[in-house]
């Protein structure tokens, strides 16, 4: 389920298939250029809704999408981009992080998004809300048995991995240069486990202020996208 309008616009730009959507009158006109003809509507004043629906309406616009089920990350992905960044979300719990995450990967150009199948789901409610419908536009697997996807997708790239963590015995500000790159963050309180920290290239830190420990996840992904496509592109 997709709340919002901006959210529902991004998931019927994406070409998933959008069954249903529900709305106040006043989001129709609005919403009608960007809904598929074969979408079932239903549209009805916020009162109605709200007593229908057992909740209060207030975002005016609830979508129903068919997302994709996981799948192996294809064998071309990203072969023919200069100096690939790839994000990969490992093990995360809380749907809102992956939410997060994405959002912080599609505004600072990360090329593509791998999410761990067996971790908080990026379709769910909270993930889509977090990253303001931006799991609809942006380059996303999940994928199953991903610790052995990524190593298949970096020996194709020639990338290197970095895991992303706080006793990291390389800076962030260290990795300079146009590479390919695949960054791995673990959930928030265990971090990356630790068969992810054995086969990185380099365990990567983030400085900080010596009386603080670490960020939150997503705060920790938007600085490192950011330094990493500076690093890759210092004027893009």
């Amino acid at each position: 389920m997709v709340e919002g309008a901006i959210g529902t616009q991004r998931a019927c730009a994406s070409g998933m298939p959008v069954e249903a959507v529900i709305c106040t009158p006043s989001h129709v006109a609005r919403l009608r250029p960007h809904v598929p003809g074969t979408a079932v509507w239903w549209v009805a004043p916020k009162d109605v809704l709200s007593s229908m629906l057992g909740f209060s309406f207030h975002r005016g616009v609830l979508a129903s999408v068919r997302v994709p089920d996981p799948f192996p990350v294809p064998p071309k992905l990203l072969a023919e981009t200069d100096a690939p960044l790839v994000a990969v979300a490992v093990g995360f719990t809380d749907p809102s992080n992956v939410g997060a995450l994405v959002r912080a990967a599609r505004a600072l150009r990360v090329d593509h998004v791998l999410i761990d199948a067996e971790a908080a789901d990026p379709f769910a409610r909270k993930a889509i809300r977090a990253s303001a419908g931006h799991v609809f536009s942006i380059g996303m697997t999940r994928c199953h048995g991903l610790l052995e996807q990524t190593l298949q997708l970096r020996a194709r790239l020639g990338a290197d991995l970095l895991a992303l963590t706080p006793s990291g015995d390389v800076s962030l500000h260290e990795v300079t240069g146009p590479r390919p790159r695949i960054v791995a963050f673990g959930s928030e309180g265990p971090g990356l486990p630790a068969q992810w920290l054995r086969a990185a290239d380099a365990r990567v830190r983030i400085d900080l202020a010596v009386d603080v420990d670490s960020l939150n996840v997503a705060s920790a992904a938007a600085v490192t996208f950011y330094a990493l496509d500076r690093a890759r592109a210092p004027r893009r």
